[in-house]
């Protein structure tokens, strides 16, 4: 693994600059990170940083394009998906990063609107769907995307949302508009997190917000090593920090009304904002 003022041939991820430097290079997988089937000796990918707008990403082609229809969800759950939901969602909330994700989510709705039965929510890329089977445990009405059929099949048997789609925001027809529309853990494994981000705003009903959740990158570096922290995973092309979270939210014509970071039970270091048209 190494550092230095290499510069990669291609451009910022996300704001199309051309001034960046090679942050680390890796040559192995890291112990932690989920083994995709990537042959030892192949493993080679940079972590890049842009002094434009902050952001890290990573640069290798050691994905498969159609990655997330089927082939994350099997590599990371080994085909468990429900005892792996299961097990989640009992955690306790000292340990759960997702009742504190609901909870600040809820008491953010709680306050801009009261009541819960008649708040649709749309979490976009809901995988093991956790997140949305605690808000509907919190009385909100779910409804989800997911690219994989077998993620789906899951939030349809397991956890039973009020409407789910296959697909992402691209094909997505919704015959309701949503007083939040959720990306958690989401935009940091696209290529374009700014039009997806963008897309969700033709969604929202009036007075409505966008959550997000991205890996904070600066954090993680603050408690460990690069290749350690799971922020810095081979699946994630994006890792941000504040201020390319708010470029990303500008790129894609919002603003952040709230952006906070934190350190969750899990050890991941997060970025979250509550994200409204800038109107």
């Amino acid at each position: 693994m190494t550092s230095g003022d290499v510069v990669s041939e291609t451009p910022c991820v996300l704001c199309g600059a051309a001034d960046v430097y090679q942050v680390t290079r890796l040559d192995e997988r890291p112990a932690g990170e989920t083994d995709f089937g990537i042959v030892p000796g192949q493993y080679q990918r940079s972590v890049f940083r842009c002094a434009r707008c902050s952001v890290f990403f990573s640069v290798h082609d050691l994905f498969p394009p159609n990655m997330y229809r089927r082939q994350y969800n099997v590599a990371k759950y080994a085909q468990r998906m429900k005892e792996t939901y299961l097990r989640i969602r009992n955690l306790p909330l000292a340990r759960s990063d997702n009742k504190q994700r609901a909870g600040r989510i809820a008491a953010f709705l709680d306050q801009r609107w009261g009541e819960r039965d008649d708040t649709w929510i749309l979490d976009v890329g809901s995988g093991l769907c956790v997140f949305v089977g605690e808000m509907k445990d919190l009385g909100f009405k779910g409804f989800c995307i997911d690219p994989d059929p077998l993620a789906v099949e899951h939030a349809r048997a397991t956890v039973g949302v009020d409407g789910a789609h296959v697909g992402t925001l691209e094909d997505f027809d919704a015959e309701r508009e949503f007083r939040l529309i959720s990306f958690n853990k989401v935009l940091e494994h696209v290529s374009d997190p700014i039009d997806q981000l963008a897309r969700a705003r033709k969604h929202l009903a009036p007075r409505g917000v966008v959550y997000v959740e991205v890996p904070d990158g600066e954090r993680a570096l603050s408690i460990g090593e690069l290749r350690d922290r799971e922020e810095f995973y081979i699946e994630h092309v994006t890792i941000f920090d504040g201020p390319s979270l708010r470029y990303l939210a500008a790129a894609a014509g919002l603003q952040c009304t709230v952006l906070e970071s934190i350190h969750e039970p899990s050890d991941k270091c997060t970025l979250f904002a509550f994200m409204e048209p800038d109107r």
